[in-house]
């Protein structure tokens, strides 16, 4: 439930049965596993199911999105954090009217004001305090607009926290980690985050979506914000990534935060 290798679009739009059939489904694919308990029961795969990276939150976020309760964790995993200091935190943009709207720039991606200005609020926040933050979304246009909030920020032109995609941060961990969605309330078109969810369904693009947001979410270690809607994620429908993070909302370690109008 990792990112899958980048297939350039000349060649994944290519109509040969060559790479339909060996290029584009990945390796598990061709083993005959698509879930993880297909992994645990094929007699040749070794499964991994114990992580040591973040907390019993973030575990359970995962769980919920990815890994069907297999994964397990280390000690930092069954610590539960005082009230006040949540694992995962839910930053509403509702209430932030038109910089919370994403503007697309294709079918399902897109980019808004909103997660670049939050993004670098939380970047000071938590370098005052000592801590590396790691800033990660899913498209790469609204990386790039919050590089230059960064950089506008630090005035020497090199920005004070690393900010890519999903697929740049894969492998990668950071004491702090902030998920952008770019998926705004009801007047913005929902994009890929939304629209993600691991049924069975034509294309492998909603799984896939599952794909990222798992990635992004576990490159943790302390401390999760998750910039979005609240009406979106609230009004997610079952089954959806969203629909993971909203049933979550108030359990131990996650809280759902407004910012500052």
């Amino acid at each position: 439930m990792q990112l899958g290798p980048v297939i350039p679009a000349a060649l994944k739009d290519q109509d040969r049965d060559g790479i339909k059939r060996w290029l584009l489904p990945d390796v598990f694919q061709h083993c005959g596993i698509s879930e993880p308990a297909d992994a645990q029961a094929h007699p040749a795969c070794v499964t991994l199911t114990e992580q040591h990276r973040f907390g019993p939150a973030v575990m359970k976020l995962a769980n919920d999105l990815a890994y069907g309760g297999v994964l397990r964790g280390g000690a930092q995993a069954s610590y539960e954090r005082p009230a006040h200091d949540p694992e995962i935190a839910l930053i509403d943009t509702d209430g932030l009217h038109e910089l919370a709207r994403a503007h697309p720039t294709g079918s399902r991606k897109g980019w808004w004001p909103a997660g670049s200005l939050i993004a670098r609020a939380l970047v000071e926040l938590h370098r005052e305090q000592g801590e590396e933050a790691g800033v990660v979304t899913p498209y790469r246009v609204q990386a790039d607009a919050t590089l230059e909030a960064l950089r506008d920020v630090e005035g020497t032109g090199a920005a004070p926290a690393e900010v890519g995609t999903a697929h740049k941060f894969q492998g990668r961990e950071f004491d702090i980690v902030v998920f952008d969605t770019v998926e705004g309330g009801a007047d913005s078109r929902e994009l890929w985050m939304a629209h993600a969810h691991r049924r069975p369904a034509p294309s492998p693009w909603p799984r896939d979506g599952v794909r990222l947001f798992n990635v992004a979410v576990t490159r943790v270690r302390t401390r999760l914000y998750i910039i979005a809607s609240g009406e979106r994620v609230k009004g997610a429908r079952p089954g959806m990534a969203l629909a993971q993070l909203a049933a979550l909302i108030g359990t131990p370690g996650v809280r759902d935060c407004t910012p500052n109008t």
